[in-house]
Order: structure tokens, then C-alpha cells, then sequence
């Protein structure tokens, strides 16, 4: 069925191919192309078969001849084999091949010795030339430009020397008198040439940080590859010593085999050491390096320009310090850990100018806090430059822990001190204004009278913190602002107060000359009103900068700088208080006389007393200041003035007028609304009307007969006035001349339910908390 089908496919191709007559003639050309086509895949094809032939007939040759030189090698092993167990097992064949063995090494050693001493001036004088060469006679300057060419091919032929001398220096132990006198003699030059070899390698080191910013890497890489080569070789020499050292020791060993194989290679060691001691190249090298270090610091200080030196310190020190990192990174040896040791030497240096530098009693402390600022930028500038952790920076410290903690104390002392003496001076001028009020105050508040000094002391207290945050020391900072919260707002509080109370008892008392009143009495309500002024705006701005004081300050400080500047703050926000009830008691003062009269006989027929009281608060006092008060003063200057008033209002039941009931609730409500048209000038009038229930309480306390009516309106009262003393009922009870059992009666009742109210209730103070009970004979509060 498939060869049916596919006969069936061709079928179809070749009638596609022969459609018309025209197209037999294409037959004879495609049998032709056909055959032409075969013909090149044949020989294709054969060229193929050949080339696989001869690779297969190559491998097997290789296999034939690998596997007859492994037939070689066999014989050749097993022969060595026999040999050597032939050899081992003759001890006298042995020992004659080691003799043979020692009496060429000793010709060859002569004939070497011969050789060296033939050709030893020959070779200093080239290792002179070459000196001559790399440095001038009495030059001590090596150029940071030189390729130092001649430097590996001296050191190549002073080792040379050094060698043969150390090796001509254990045979001449043995030899004549006369002998090591000559052989003193023949190396008499070397020590000098060794001098001046070292002396050229430490002009070097000296021109380091000159060589490096001249990218001349190759002269450090010639200078390192010397010292790198002497510390091998006293590497050798130190582990050969130790082999020889157990060697010595192995008779009173039982490690055998081990203990036996390490003494064979100790045997074997001396043909590779050719030193009889170390040189101490390397040591020498780090030891060059660190006194250059040093003594370049000793010239930077050497002017005591503790200024200057500071300046260079931050434009060239890290500077100086990235380029030896450079060089070492790419000139010196990972295993030498040797920028960590450059490191260490700037480090030890800078600390010991800076312990002279501190020891100077004379310096100043600003000097001291640029110390502290450097140190403490030190630790970052390290960490980031060269990638170092914390624990290893601080292997690197510049000062001690104990000096810089003596530092920061000595800095937080000088800071405590000048602030004092800056917070009293500019406080004494202010004062003496104050006392001399020379000066009349001003119509408008924005006007200054010279007794400001928020910002005085805000600016002092800011110069310090931006001080004391340099030195990078969180504790110092928050030991200064504690100092600053209680001990100078403390001096700045009682200083203000002391020259209040003393001026403003001149308000009341006649000058000491003449009786005269003192001419700039008058003035004082606006230098109260100035300084209360003063005392918000130190409020606000010693807020913010314990604010921003807490930005310098890790998270777990927060909180106490929180306490602190509420501390701080305290003192100003007491003393702007201080101010306002300084100047209600002037108030006070003028309107008592008035309000002395309330509840007498003219009271009841006339309300001129009260009218006259609140025309001195409103328009004496209240109207006129308001324009001056900072806005949150007025609304305080109005709880204290309004809370007095009505405080001595009620005072005036201590006179112990007899209470008319038919006419005394409209007296009352006559007076109250003259009292809340005044008042609800400077605040809201609900906050007028609360205040002046206490004058409802007072009406319907004395219109009460019977105990129980008392006490029911009692209740209603201590609801509204928590505090409302009991001395309140009392007096009224006494005025209204109750019996005095039934006043103690009443009032004990009342009392009780007060103590009650007390334990279950939480409120807040009220102004009648300051009415007190007076006896009789007793002056007005």
C-alpha cells in the first residue's frame, strides 16, 4: 500500500515535469546534471573515509609506543629499586660517597672563597659608584622623581658582601690572631656602606607622601621589595635556629620519627641560609617610618600656633593619611597589615602634641573645644574614608578615654561659668533700667525699652549648645541644659522678682524724700507689662531650641530634654504670671476702697461704688493695656483680674453687714450685671456668666430659713463650685444673724456633704478656693 502510494507521488512529479513536448528535451540535461552531482558526493564521501582511517591508525601507533615506554619505565624503577637497596644495605659504599661528597663541597667553597676576596674591593668599589650614583656625596636629599634603578642591584651586591663576611666569620673563629686581623681589615669598608645604604633608604621613607603624590609607585615598590626580601631571609634564619634548637634538644625526645625527620630537614636548611644573624631590615623600616611620622608633627607644632596647627590638621591630615593608603594598597605586602601601623603612628603622634598642647595652661578654650572636634570628627572621617567598623576606630583613639572625659568636664565647666557671667550681666543692665525707668514707655509694644532679655539669653543658651554639640559628647550637652533649666532661669526668675517686689512697693509707699511720690511711678504698669511680654517670647523661643536641641541628641534623650525645657520654661511662664498678678494688685489697690462699701447702707442705695471699681479695672487698667499684652497675656490678665475682683467682692461680707433679704438679691443682680457688661469686654461672656454664678449661690444661700433649705441649695452649689468653701456659708449665716448653734449645725452638714463631693468627684479649681474665713477684727485679704 505505501509503495503504491509512493509510486503514485513520482507518477505525479513527472507529469508535472513533462506537460508538453518542449519539455523531453529537459530530460537529458537533468540525467546529466544528475550524474555529475553523484560523482562529487562519491568523491566527497571517499576523501572522508580515508581521513577517519588515518586518525584511527595514528591513536593506535600512540597507544603501541606509550605502552612500550611504560615497559621502560618499569625496568627502569625496578632497577633504581635494586640499586638503592643495594646502596642502603652497604654502609661503607654509603659512607664513602658521602666522604667523596664532603671533600667536593669543601674544593668548591675554597675556590668561592678565593673568588670573593679576589673580586671584594672590586665590588665595593662598583657598590660606591652606584651610592654615588643614587645619591650625591653630602646630599640628605633623595629626589621623589629618582626611578631608583641602582637601589635593588646595591642591596644585591651588599648582601653578597654581608653574606660572605658572616660566612668568612665562622671560620675565622678559628684561625690566627694575624689572620682575623686581615680579614678585619679586607671588610673594613662594608660597615660604612652598609651605614650609607641604610641612610639612603631612610631619605626615602622620609620623601614617602613627596614620592607617592608624584605617582613615582615604582621607587616604593624597589623600597619595598628590599625590606620584603631581609625580612624572608630573617624569617629563614629564625626557623632554622628553632630546627637546630630541637635538634639539640632530641637526645631527651621520644617523638622519634617525627622529631628524626624535622632534624633531617634542619640539615638541609643551611645551603638556603646564608646569614648568621637577622638584620632587622623590617624593623628598622617600620621604625624609620614612625620617627619621620613623628617628626613631622613636631614641626607642625613647634610655632604653639594652636590655631594653625588645628587649620592644617583638617586640610592636610586625612589627606596625607589617603595617600599613604593608596600606596600601601598598591605597593606593600596584604600580610603587613601595614597601613593599620601608619595608621596608629599619626594617631599616637597627633594625641602626644595634643597632651602638650593641653598641659599649656595658657591655651584657650576654644582651643580645647577644636581638640574635642577633631577628635570626635576623627572616629566618623576614619570609619568612612577607609572603610572601617567601630571596634577597629577605636583602636585608633587620639585621646584617652579618661583625658577626654577631663577635656569635655573642663569644657562643660568653662561653658557653665561664662554662661553665668553672661546671664548676669546682661541682667544687671536690665534690672538698673528697670529700677531707673529713665525712659518713658513707648505707644507702641513693638518699641523696646531695654529691659528685654529673652533674646539675650536664648542667644546665650544657643552659642553654648552649637559649642558643646561639636565636641560630639550627648551626655555633656544634657549635663549643660540641666544646668542651664534650673540654675540660670532659676538666678533669671528670682533676679526679676526680687526687682518687682521692691519697685512695686513703691506703688503704695511715698518716696524717702519729702513724702513726694516717685516721678516714673507711672510708668511702672507698662515696664511690668514689657517684661511680662519679654517672658513669652523666652517661652516660645527656649521651646524651640530644646526642640532643636533634640535633633543633635539620640531618641533615648528625648524624653528628658522634654523635662528639662518644661523646666526651664517654668521659670519664664512663673515670672510672666508673676507680672500679671503684680499688676491686678495694682489694680486691686485702687477699687478695694470702693469695694469695701458693697453690702453697707449706701450700698443698698446707690451702685456708684461698684460702677467707680469697674471703671478703674476697665478703664485704667484692662482697656488701656490690652493694646500692649501679648494676646495669651490678656487672656490670663483677665482670669486673675476677674477672679479677684470677684474674690473681693465677696470680701466685703467679712464687714458683717446685715443682709435685708427683700432687698438684697436685686442689689446683687444689679451688680452683677454691671460686673459681666465690664467683663465680657476682654473675654466670653459664658465664660463671665459661670464665674458669676457664684452671686446666684450668694442669693439663694441668704434667702434660705430652715436648715434642710441650706443644705438643698448647698448641694446645688458644690455641684457647680467643687471647692466652695464652707467659710462661704458661714458668713453669710452670720450675717444674716443665725443663732450660732445652728450655724455650727448647718455649716458641719454642709461640710460633710463637700468632704463627700470631694471623694468622688475629680474637678477642677475654682477661684473660691481662695476664700477664706476672717474673724472679726480681721484687715480685707
Amino acid at each position: 500500500m505505501a509503495s503504491s502510494t509512493q509510486n503514485s507521488a513520482a507518477l505525479a512529479k513527472v507529469r508535472e515535469l513533462l506537460k508538453t513536448e518542449d519539455d523531453l528535451d529537459k530530460v537529458e540535461n537533468f540525467t546529466r546534471n544528475l550524474t555529475k552531482e553523484k560523482s562529487t558526493i562519491d568523491s566527497q564521501l571517499k576523501l572522508e573515509q580515508e581521513r577517519a582511517m588515518n586518525g584511527v591508525q595514528t591513536m593506535i601507533n600512540n597507544m603501541q609506543l606509550a605502552n612500550k615506554h611504560l615497559k621502560e619505565l618499569e625496568y627502569s624503577v625496578q632497577k633504581l629499586d635494586v640499586l638503592q637497596k643495594d646502596s642502603t644495605s652497604d654502609s661503607e659504599v654509603s659512607g664513602v660517597f658521602d666522604k667523596a661528597a664532603t671533600v667536593l663541597k669543601n674544593f668548591t667553597d675554597v675556590e668561592e672563597i678565593y673568588n670573593n676576596f679576589k673580586t671584594l674591593t672590586e665590588k665595593m668599589d662598583l657598590i660606591e659608584g652606584l651610592m654615588a650614583m643614587e645619591l650625591p656625596e653630602n646630599s640628605d636629599y633623595y629626589s621623589e622623581t629618582s626611578s631608583g634603578d641602582n637601589l635593588l642591584l646595591i642591596h644585591y651586591q651588599l648582601t653578597s658582601l654581608r653574606d660572605f663576611r658572616d660566612q668568612i666569620s665562622l671560620i675565622n673563629v678559628r684561625s690566627s690572631g694575624d689572620a682575623q686581623q686581615v680579614v678585619e681589615r679586607s671588610f673594613s669598608r662594608l660597615d660604612k656602606l652598609i651605614t650609607h645604604f641604610d641612610y639612603i633608604l631612610s631619605l626615602v621613607i622620609d620623601a614617602f607622601v613627596d614620592i607617592v603624590g608624584c605617582e613615582n609607585y615604582g621607587l616604593i615598590i624597589k623600597l619595598v621589595k628590599v625590606i620584603q626580601y631581609e625580612d624572608n631571609e630573617d624569617a629563614k634564619l629564625q626557623l632554622l635556629n628553632g630546627m637546630l634548637n630541637l635538634k639539640d634538644k632530641s637526645s631527651a625526645g621520644t617523638n622519634g620519627s617525627r622529631i628524626s625527620e624535622e632534624i633531617n630537614s634542619a640539615e638541609r636548611l643551611p645551603s638556603n641560609v646564608k646569614r648568621s644573624g637577622p638584620r632587622g631590615y623590617r624593623k628598622k623600616f617600620e621604625q624609620s617610618f614612625q620617627n619621620t611620622i613623628d617628626e613631622s608633627f613636631k614641626d607642625l607644632a613647634s610655632g604653639n600656633d594652636y590655631s594653625k596647627l588645628l587649620q592644617l590638621l583638617d586640610e592636610n591630615y586625612y589627606e596625607t593619611l589617603g595617600v599613604y593608603n593608596a600606596a600601601v594598597a598598591r605597593c606593600f605586602p596584604p600580610e603587613w597589615r601595614f597601613f593599620e601601623k601608619i595608621l596608629k603612628w599619626h594617631q599616637d603622634s597627633l594625641g602626644k602634641i595634643f597632651v602638650n598642647m593641653l598641659e599649656d595652661k595658657s591655651i584657650p578654650n576654644s582651643a580645647i573645644v577644636q581638640v574635642l572636634n577633631f577628635e570626635y570628627e576623627n572616629k566618623k572621617k576614619l570609619r568612612e574614608m577607609f572603610d572601617l567598623k567601630k571596634d577597629q576606630v577605636n583602636k585608633f583613639v587620639i585621646l584617652t578615654a579618661e583625658k577626654k572625659n577631663d577635656l569635655l568636664e573642663s569644657c562643660l565647666q568653662f561653658n557653665k561659668k561664662k554662661t553665668t557671667e553672661w546671664i548676669q550681666n546682661s541682667l544687671r543692665s536690665a534690672v538698673e533700667l528697670f529700677h531707673a525707668r529713665s525712659k518713658e514707655p513707648p505707644d507702641s509694644k513693638d518699641e523696646k525699652l531695654g529691659i528685654e532679655t529673652a533674646q539675650i539669653v536664648v542667644e546665650i543658651l544657643r552659642s553654648n549648645i552649637k559649642a558643646l554639640a561639636e565636641l560630639g559628647d550627648s551626655k555633656i550637652l544634657v549635663e549643660y541644659l540641666k544646668f542651664f533649666a534650673s540654675d540660670c532661669m532659676g538666678y533669671f526668675y528670682t533676679t526679676w522678682k526680687g526687682a518687682l517686689e521692691s519697685d512695686v512697693k513703691k506703688w503704695t509707699l511715698p518716696s524717702e524724700s519729702g513724702g513726694e511720690e516717685d516721678s516714673t511711678i507711672g510708668y511702672m504698669p507698662r515696664y511690668i507689662t514689657v517684661l511680662a511680654n519679654d517672658c513669652v517670647k523666652l517661652v516660645d523661643a527656649l521651646d524651640s531650641q530644646f526642640n532643636d536641641s533634640k535633633k543633635l541628641l539620640h531618641t533615648s534623650f528625648h524624653e528628658q530634654i522634654t523635662e528639662i525645657s518644661s523646666q526651664a520654661s517654668g521659670y519664664a511662664i512663673e515670672l510672666g504670671t508673676d507680672c500679671l498678678k503684680q499688676l491686678n494688685g495694682f489694680i486691686e489697690v485702687e477699687y478695694t476702697p470702693f469695694l469695701d462699701e458693697v453690702f453697707s447702707k449706701q450700698w443698698y442705695k446707690s451702685s456708684s461704688m461698684i460702677e467707680y471699681s469697674l471703671q478703674i479695672v476697665d478703664e485704667s487698667y484692662m482697656g488701656p493695656l490690652e493694646e500692649f499684652l501679648h494676646p495669651e497675656l490678656n487672656i490670663s490678665l483677665f482670669e486673675i483680674v476677674f477672679d479677684q475682683y470677684l474674690l473681693s467682692y465677696l470680701n466685703a461680707l467679712f464687714k458683717r453687714h446685715s443682709i435685708k433679704e427683700e432687698k438684697f438679691a436685686s442689689k446683687i443682680e444689679r451688680d452683677g450685671n454691671l460686673i459681666q457688661q465690664t467683663f465680657s469686654r476682654y473675654a466670653d461672656e459664658n465664660v463671665v456668666t459661670d464665674q458669676l454664678y457664684i452671686l446666684d449661690i450668694l442669693i439663694d444661700l441668704s434667702s434660705c430659713s430652715q436648715a434642710e433649705e441650706y443644705i438643698g441649695q448647698w448641694k446645688s452649689a458644690v455641684e457647680v463650685f467643687n471647692d466652695l468653701p464652707t467659710d462661704f456659708l458661714q458668713i453669710i449665716l452670720e450675717n444674716k444673724e443665725v443663732r450660732d448653734s445652728k450655724v455650727k449645725t448647718i455649716v458641719g452638714q454642709c461640710k460633710e456633704i463637700s468632704e463627700e463631693l470631694a471623694v468622688t468627684g475629680n474637678q477642677a479649681t475654682t477661684f473660691m478656693s481662695n476664700f477664706h474665713y476672717r474673724a472679726k477684727g480681721k484687715n480685707s485679704l
